[in-house]
């Protein structure tokens, strides 16, 4: 058997109504159809008027485009939220808590910041002490809590670690 016969006997099997179906042909072209085809096609191009062209959009100059948008936040919706807008700002400048401290209450008296410059010196840079007028003379640099070991202690610890060349321009 050659595999059409074994396709229509498996088709037979499985639907037999399929497999008595004839064969059909689907569509047929009339005589000459792609022949004239072209002829027909440039005969109705021809035939067609041209169309005008479309009108030029009409110019409008930034002067009204700017007035027409001004004009369009004048819109309820827009002056609705705009006057929402300035209601609130109003409001809060009105109703925020002013200050009721001044400047003499904020002030720090001369031994509060000798204290605090003394605690946070290794935080400040020596040259913005020496030009607001701090120098080693001052009793800055020496609180007076301060026992002699522990002055002693921490002399022994930078001296470790002081170079000669830093040391020699030191003496």
């Amino acid at each position: 058997m050659n595999r059409h016969e074994e396709i229509q006997k498996e088709l037979k099997e499985l639907s037999s109504r399929l497999a008595d179906t004839e064969k059909q042909e689907g569509f047929t072209v009339p005589v000459n159809y792609f022949e004239s085809l072209a002829d027909k096609v440039l005969e109705q191009v021809k035939n067609e008027t041209v169309a005008e062209p479309a009108p030029k959009p009409k110019q409008v100059s930034w002067f009204d485009q700017l007035a027409e948008s001004i004009v369009s936040l004048f819109q309820p919706q827009f002056a609705v939220a705009f006057a929402s807008l300035a209601l609130l700002l109003v409001a809060g400048v009105y109703l925020y808590p002013k200050s009721t401290t001044t400047n003499t209450e904020l002030a720090l008296t001369v031994d509060e910041a000798e204290y605090y410059l003394a605690e946070n010196l290794d935080d400040f840079d020596d040259e913005l002490l020496l030009e607001i007028g701090l120098d080693e003379g001052d009793d800055l640099y020496l609180d007076s809590e301060l026992e002699s070991e522990y002055i002693e202690e921490y002399l022994n610890e930078i001296i470790d670690e002081i170079d000669d060349s830093t040391l020699d321009d030191l003496l």
